[in-house]
């Protein structure tokens, strides 16, 4: 764009050099949105650059401090997303002590992080460990933010770290702490439903939980709760199904759902 090419003239100029890094972040979370994921690490690994550069100059504010973690948070995230890894993972490590530093100025940003890397760490690299500590982690931080301000983004987040450590837990075998994890994760969604009751993301993600927590009280011997959770998942996963066909994920858990129902009665 003119914008570009015009900032990218002005190399002397700290403040049009500040613009421009901030302007490639933000190209780069445009695009990535969209799907052009490798456009998108290619707008960010300039903004990344252009900052690096501006630190090297004459530091950074601490909103461009947030905005270059930002930027390497997204690129982390599409790097995951193509199926890179261990590049993701080095991004995270990388950006996340970044994010500590900068307090709540970059909380969102760092639950964020905290929960990717957590669920990278627990699906790819078998590091149920340092997947469980990162999640302890995310939920100390946003207990506390929800007690300052009970805003639903936090809930939603904090729901899906809930969800995410009760797996571990329960691919550990530990269904005491499993458990204790689900019950707060449905609290949380369960309101958020109850806030927005048209949202198929919500209905959703309350399906998914009851059935991963249906899956454990059936390992657990537990079979007249687990009926319950698993049908009430069926339940909402039918509804979501015969009204966005078009969504394979959809189909994909209501069969599993079924299939968890139908084992209580072999």
């Amino acid at each position: 764009s003119y914008y570009l090419e015009f900032a990218r003239s002005q190399e002397g100029d700290l403040k049009a050099q500040a613009e421009l890094a901030r302007t490639y972040a933000r190209l780069g979370k445009i695009t990535q949105h969209i799907g052009r994921r490798e456009e998108a690490a290619e707008y960010l690994q300039k903004s990344l650059a252009t900052f690096r550069q501006l630190a090297a100059q004459q530091g950074l504010t601490p909103d461009d401090r947030r905005r270059r973690a930002a930027a390497q948070v997204n690129l982390a995230d599409i790097y995951r997303l193509l199926g890179e890894f261990e590049r993701a993972a080095q991004n995270y490590r990388q950006v996340i002590p970044n994010l500590r530093s900068l307090g709540e100025l970059a909380e969102h940003e760092l639950t964020i992080a905290l929960h990717d890397l957590a669920v990278l760490l627990y699906l790819e690299f078998g590091d149920n460990a340092g997947a469980a500590n990162l999640l302890h982690e995310d939920i100390k931080i946003l207990e506390a933010s929800i007690v300052r301000e009970d805003a639903p983004h936090k809930q939603d987040i904090l729901s899906s770290v809930y969800l995410s450590l009760a797996n571990v837990h329960r691919h550990d075998e530990q269904h005491e702490a499993a458990e204790k994890c689900f019950r707060r994760s449905l609290e949380l969604r369960e309101a958020l439903v109850e806030i927005y009751p048209r949202a198929a993301y919500h209905r959703f993600l309350l399906a998914r939980c009851r059935l991963n927590f249906g899956a454990l009280l059936n390992r657990r011997g537990e079979h007249a709760a687990a009926a319950d959770h698993l049908m009430q998942s069926v339940s909402l996963l039918d509804e979501l199904v015969a009204q966005n066909p078009q969504y394979l994920e959809y189909q994909s858990e209501l069969v599993a759902a079924l299939t968890n129902l139908s084992s209580l009665h072999v």
